[in-house]
């Protein structure tokens, strides 16, 4: 019962089933929440990264990537699932503001909070949704795309290395299998405008390469 600390010692155990139900009713009515605007999110950060794209669901988002296994497409659902959300820092923490205010919850007062429950369970639809979109292309090209680094990756000089926002340390997608493309290849330029009337951008590119492709 840690998420009421001590108050449940000495209290019936009917009382104590009745809160059980009500946390698991909250943790199932955040998720499904956090769910649907994490999803919103994606979404929207994916037709940024697509001038004239028209998609509406993260369905749609996962049937692209899934029929689409090109460098292009995976530097813009990368934007879309990690790019973007660099450039918007604690927006797990904003979302839990609005979720919390629109439920009538508060926190009660403690020390050294970063992260509350709410933010944390937030946080956590995202790389599930990740996870989604990424075995839409199991029986396609096989493409993953990714944060961590892999352990070959990783070694003495570049162990506690910081990584830049809206860049990898190691490579950000697989593609077939095998990861192709160095750190830093694809970056996104979000100053290209994206017209609502559906026109095409003209005069630049939405995507920069930087490296040399490691084929």
């Amino acid at each position: 019962m840690s998420a009421f600390g001590n108050v449940t010692v000495g209290l019936p155990r009917e009382v104590i089933d009745a809160l059980v139900e009500r946390v698991q009713s909250i943790k199932t009515n955040v998720r499904s929440w956090g769910l649907h605007q994490v999803r919103s999110k994606i979404v929207l950060y994916f037709n940024q990264s697509s001038p004239g794209g028209s998609y509406c669901t993260i369905g749609q988002v996962a049937d692209y990537w899934k029929e689409n296994g090109t460098v292009e497409a995976a530097a813009k659902l990368w934007y879309a699932c990690y790019g973007a959300f660099d450039k918007e820092p604690g927006w797990e923490k904003e979302l839990e503001r609005k979720y919390m205010e629109i439920s009538s919850f508060t926190y009660r007062l403690t020390d050294n909070r970063k992260k509350g429950c709410f933010a944390r369970t937030i946080g956590q639809r995202k790389s599930d949704i990740i996870k989604m979109i990424n075995r839409a292309s199991e029986t396609t090209h096989e493409g993953v795309i990714r944060m961590k680094r892999l352990p070959d990756e990783i070694d003495e000089k570049t162990k506690f290395k910081k990584r830049k926002k809206g860049t990898t340390l190691g490579g950000f997608v697989k593609l077939d299998g095998q990861v192709k493309y160095e750190p830093q290849q694809v970056v996104v330029d979000t100053s290209v405008v994206h017209e609502t009337d559906k026109k095409k951008v003209r005069g630049k590119e939405a995507f920069c390469y930087f490296e040399k492709v490691r084929l």
